[in-house]
């Protein structure tokens, strides 16, 4: 039996880093582990509000989270779902 994970209903909530042995997350420009870090935000500081969710090919969750403070040109990016709480 698949866990039902309410993380699925977190678009329109504000996230935060998981607690971690590293303790930040990265902030990406698009939903892929490959894609250029736009910022890594430290536990406990937000990350953001979350506005859309996506599935990539690896099967895993991210979401977008609109920043609180604009880094650089960006304005939002992009976490997985494995590295929130």
């Amino acid at each position: 039996t698949e866990k039902v994970s309410s993380k699925s209903d977190l678009i329109g909530k504000v996230i935060y880093p998981k607690k971690s042995d590293d303790g930040y997350v990265n902030v990406r420009a698009k939903a892929d582990r490959e894609s250029d870090r736009v910022t890594k935000i430290s536990n406990p500081n937000k990350i953001g509000k979350v506005v859309e969710m996506k599935t990539d090919s690896d099967g895993n969750k991210w979401y977008k989270v609109t920043l609180d403070k604009k880094v650089g040109d960006y304005s939002s990016g992009w976490v997985r779902s494995d590295m929130v709480e």
